[in-house]
């Protein structure tokens, strides 16, 4: 019997045998919390940080992290949904789906709540089902899987044992999870008015999913945003923030990694972080794994040009990768200083001689956000888009040199990601064919997948080509590559395929 794997949004009414938790921990060097509407590494009730080193509650490295979406609809109004909390119940984002039909969300406690699933309790299910002093976990036997009323037909993904269509681990189905451990959980920007961003709502239903690998000690994050409304958006910037802690708050800079792996990151900004990490200086790191990093930009905790938003306008600027005035972002100094417009802030890379870093001549330690963007073409209602990242945590004796460190943890995130998916998805390559292979000029991709989204990345890691919102059939693709290896990537919502093609001239 072939399995197949599904995925959908449920609502789940069965009463007391639901193990509720609005939150869950994840990593195994950090205990980072996830919250039930996807806000990471902090407690909704009180906004204290949660991402302790293991048994150390005073050694933080995030204040708090998470989505930090901007976009424009086709009137010209700017909508935005963010995830950083500067006050309790300040959300932006609500725990569970929206109805397909009616755009309704469903606000019962239920979708309070993360769902947790180790590989080992899935093995153990797989293979003790049949006996009669077996429990199934609550955590496999209430997976989130079957949707009624007008919501979709699938939202957490799931092995189909008997193709059915229905979630029912009794009969032998179970979480179709990723790592050794998942959590999942899926949350909107439309239940309530906005109280983060104060901004209009998009409409957007995400579907989350964050684990943890076998080999690192990352937290890897998988996001589906789909556009529930009924607006087109012909630009929408997604972006994922760093709120940083790092041990005391007060004495952090921040930086980017333009190029592979491109990675925003925070880090202890002087020789000493007081009364915490102490001479082992802590950063924290979000590697952008599956799309181009297009844009940077960061913030400290003043009233000045580049400090906290306060305002819808001020928040939208900064999704927009500018200043909250709208001033652009200048290159070099403390990026306000006009030379010349740049994309990425405090940009370093080691590796071709690029040193734009924080310095006390430009400005002074201190509490920092930085937001890494990336922008988007013709988000209609019902597209989705698929984020993927990999949060790093360390600590650095003052003699390393932070930048090298840091791009060197998450490169090799990065790479040990691909390498894992890798070998899941070369099985599934026969979904799809790519004809001529070798390439010469044009090529050709045939598949049976419906709407998909195609990318081409080089040997290093860089996207080269991307085009969103391809349907089954015959699709050609006519664009000049240099001779080399590539890999050819197909994203459906549930799903990522992968064939390698050769180019030569």
């Amino acid at each position: 019997m072939r399995l197949k794997i599904l995925c959908f949004p449920i609502f789940i009414c069965v009463g007391s045998l639901i193990a509720q938790t609005d939150f869950a921990t994840l990593g195994k060097t950090v205990n980072l919390r996830i919250n039930y509407n996807g806000t990471l590494g902090i407690n909704v009730n009180d906004l204290s940080p949660q991402s302790s080193v293991t048994n150390n509650d005073n050694n933080h490295f995030l204040r708090q992290a998470g989505l930090y979406i901007v976009a424009q609809d086709q009137n010209g109004l700017y909508h935005s949904a963010v995830q950083r909390l500067s006050s309790v119940g300040s959300f932006d984002f609500w725990g569970g789906p929206i109805d397909t039909l009616t755009g309704q969300t469903d606000n019962s406690d239920s979708w309070k709540n993360v769902w947790t699933v180790t590989q080992d309790q899935i093995k153990e299910h797989r293979n003790n089902l049949r006996n009669p002093d077996y429990q199934i976990p609550t955590s496999i036997a209430e997976w989130p899987a079957n949707g009624n009323g007008g919501f979709a037909t699938y939202l957490a993904p799931f092995i189909d044992a008997n193709n059915d269509g229905i979630y029912d681990a009794t009969l032998g189905d179970y979480p179709a999870i990723k790592g050794t451990k998942s959590a999942y959980c899926v949350f909107n920007d439309k239940a309530e008015e906005h109280r983060a961003s104060f901004g209009l709502e998009l409409g957007i239903e995400v579907q989350f999913m964050a684990y943890v690998l076998e080999n690192n000690d990352a937290v890897y994050l998988e996001y589906f945003i789909i556009n529930r409304g009924i607006n087109d958006y012909p630009k929408i910037n997604i972006g994922f923030f760093l709120d940083g802690e790092c041990g005391n708050p007060n004495d952090n800079y921040a930086g980017t990694l333009e190029l592979f792996p491109q990675s925003i990151f925070i880090y202890n900004g002087d020789d000493f972080d007081d009364d915490h990490f102490g001479n082992k200086l802590p950063f924290v790191s979000a590697t952008f794994l599956n799309e181009n990093l297009t844009k940077s930009i960061a913030f400290d905790n003043t009233n000045n040009v580049n400090g906290t938003p306060t305002t819808a306008d001020e928040f939208i600027q900064l999704g927009l990768g500018n200043w909250k005035n709208g001033q652009l972002l200048q290159q070099g100094g403390d990026g306000v200083i006009p030379t010349q417009p740049a994309n990425y802030i405090f940009a370093q890379s080691p590796e071709n001689g690029m040193n734009w870093q924080e310095i006390p001549a430009n400005s002074s330690p201190g509490k920092r956000t930085i937001i890494g963007i990336n922008e988007h073409n013709d988000f209609k209602a019902k597209d989705h888009i698929k984020l993927d990242l990999a949060l790093n945590f360390g600590t650095l004796t003052s003699d390393d040199n932070h930048i090298q460190k840091i791009a060197s943890m998450a490169k090799e995130s990065a790479l040990d990601y691909r390498l894992v998916t890798s070998d899941k998805e070369m099985k599934k390559d026969e979904s799809f064919n790519v004809y001529p292979n070798p390439v010469t000029t044009s090529f050709f991709t045939l598949t049976s997948l419906h709407k998909f989204d195609l990318q081409i990345i080089n040997n290093q890691g860089v996207m080269v080509y991307k085009e969103n919102n391809l349907e089954k059939g015959t699709t050609r693709c006519n664009i000049n590559l240099a001779t080399g290896v590539y890999y050819l990537k197909l994203n459906t919502q549930y799903d990522l395929y992968t064939k390698k093609i050769c180019v030569i001239r």
